[in-house]
């Protein structure tokens, strides 16, 4: 059998999500979010091209590799994003993804170790544009109050909100919608940064 590595990993097939009663609703939205102009495609960023950037770490055998939970029809059963947040993705998928992050890290040892997780260690004050469902911090980068900076915000999205296949049916309403995302994203990276110093985290 081939050993485990990073990339075996994070392929391994998702829990069968069993969404009960969701229907289309609008995403958030601020008209205060940050704005820009427009986006180009980056034709760089795919995976052919990043694995052969990362292969050394994304290829490289990974003796005891995280092993995921068994989740029941119950907990793959939802009804809103906070289900799905807290019975599926906290339970299979972001802690897959941090035991990468550590792989990762254990082989590029100059580098911080990454972790994604809930938005509450870090400070996002009381502005409600500015409030992610996920943030990715680091052992190094740490806010004036001591919480942790935000490198990356992310945000849960249910495909009834999401509706991934817009793209191939109205590529301008589907252009506008990310586009609303990305604004909401750049307001998010930006407020949360602001005061963001460097030390070692002890743990």
């Amino acid at each position: 059998m081939a050993p485990e590595t990073v990339l075996s990993v994070l392929s391994r097939r998702n829990p069968t999500p069993r969404p009960r009663s969701i229907g289309p609703a609008p995403n958030s939205f601020n008209k205060e979010w940050l704005d820009f102009d427009n986006w180009a495609p980056w034709s760089e960023f795919a995976a052919k091209k990043l694995r052969a950037l990362y292969k050394g770490v994304v290829d490289a055998p990974w003796k005891d590799a995280y092993v995921e939970p068994r989740l029941s029809e119950f907990d793959t059963t939802y009804g809103d994003e906070d289900g799905f947040e807290h019975q599926i993705l906290s339970r299979s998928t972001i802690p897959a993804v941090n035991a990468a992050l550590t792989q990762a890290q254990r082989l590029c040892k100059h580098l911080p170790l990454l972790h994604l997780g809930r938005r509450g260690r870090c400070r996002y004050g009381e502005d409600g544009r500015i409030h992610p469902d996920w943030v990715l911090v680091n052992s190094i980068d740490f806010m004036s109050d001591e919480r942790f900076a935000s490198i990356m915000p992310g945000d849960t999205k249910l495909s009834a909100r999401w509706q991934p296949d817009l793209c191939l049916t109205n590529r301008e309403q589907w252009k506008h919608r990310r586009m609303k995302e990305m604004r909401m994203m750049r307001t998010r990276t930006m407020a949360m940064t602001q005061g963001r110093r460097r030390r070692r985290w002890k743990g």
